[in-house]
């Protein structure tokens, strides 16, 4: 898809957590800088939108766009793939 591995891990990231923000995803990636210029080009390339929660409008949050929901459902299936092909070596 042209996307680098910490791209893709933070749209899984986004996928996946309950309410992403940056400092949820940073934890989930456990990585202390860079999140915010992975974001950035997300949002540029239209990859994921922001919105806020009525009861916090300090706080931004960010979901999937729906046309490119397909790059977190790619990423599952291959991180599926990958444990499974680990498993099997392991035993």
């Amino acid at each position: 898809q042209g996307y680098g591995y910490s791209v893709i891990h933070c749209l899984d990231a986004i996928g996946i957590l309950d309410g992403p923000n940056i400092t949820k995803i940073a934890e989930h990636l456990k990585m202390t800088g860079g999140i915010s210029k992975i974001i950035k080009k997300l949002v540029s390339n239209n990859l994921i939108t922001t919105y806020q929660n009525d009861n916090n409008k300090k706080e931004i949050y960010f979901k999937l766009t729906v046309d490119r929901e397909h790059l977190f459902l790619e990423q599952q299936a291959r991180h599926q793939k990958y444990i499974e092909r680990d498993i099997t070596f392991l035993k």
